[in-house]
């Protein structure tokens, strides 16, 4: 299934933060980074690690859709309900790769089946995303082990994630107490993670995906090790974007035909 969309906002920002040699990186889409507590998959994942927020969006070909409701669904490749932005891949620039999906850019010149990749300005897809499932994100990709030292900022994982809205210029606007993303084919120790709006994409806050509702309160900018920032509950309708990560670790992750299907708010 494919999707018009259309990148508004281009933005690479390295955060060095304090703890943990943990590295926030964000090209294009949405980037994240490295291992922690709560990210990688069965096989070595370090204690350490960062966080990711940003993202891009498109412009639906028809106008926007209002937000309503409390839970989120997927329609070719664009949320429903309580979100009405598109949904995006993104990985590290240094070995991290997406294979589904994959971008038409015959619009621009390019192939009906083109690899996004992470390389900064280039490798986002800017026209036609094509998505496997008309009712879900699903991403299949590889993430190489982490070399000695760990490369944190080229090297942090991949992720699928979603805009509040159409053109990610407003939040959901509502105040919520917990989230709930849906995740089939996941690998172990995903992370969720969110952004407030007017934050720099290098400031998101993130949790340790559990499978149930999470609540807001409990996402930090420093998930690890919880010496970041806390998200409050004042902070809840001010979220924009929301996102699944597979971070790095210290042996090679295969992700293969994993999907966010939905997202409940309560």
């Amino acid at each position: 299934m494919t999707r018009k969309s259309t990148i508004v906002k281009v933005s690479l920002a390295l955060t060095s933060l304090a703890m943990c040699c943990a590295f926030a990186v964000f090209a294009t889409f949405t980037t994240s980074c490295a291992s922690s507590d709560n990210g990688g998959t069965g096989g070595g994942n370090t204690q350490t690690g960062g966080t990711s927020g940003g993202g891009s969006t498109g412009n639906p070909t028809g106008g926007t859709t209002a937000a309503s409701g409390n839970t989120v669904t997927f329609n070719a490749g664009q949320a429903q309900g309580a979100m009405t932005g598109y949904g995006w891949v993104a990985m590290g620039p240094n070995g991290d790769t997406v294979s589904d999906p994959t971008c038409d850019r015959t619009s621009t010149g390019g192939g009906k089946t083109d690899p996004i990749t992470g390389v900064a300005g280039t490798g986002a897809c800017n026209t036609t995303t094509n998505w496997s499932t008309t009712n879900s994100l699903c991403l299949t990709g590889a993430i190489p082990a982490l070399g000695t030292p760990p490369d944190y900022s080229g090297n942090w994982g991949v992720e699928i994630g979603v805009n509040a809205n159409a053109d990610a210029t407003v939040a959901i606007g509502t105040a919520h107490t917990s989230i709930n993303v849906a995740v089939t084919g996941a690998v172990t120790g995903l992370r969720v993670n969110i952004h407030r709006k007017g934050d720099p994409d290098s400031t998101p806050y993130c949790a340790s995906y559990t499978g149930s509702a999470i609540p807001l309160t409990s996402f930090n900018t420093a998930c690890w090790d919880m010496s970041g920032t806390a998200f409050t509950a004042a902070d809840a309708a001010l979220i924009d974007k929301v996102m699944i990560q597979v971070p790095s670790g210290a042996a090679a992750i295969a992700v293969t035909n994993m999907c966010m299907t939905g997202i409940t708010f309560n």
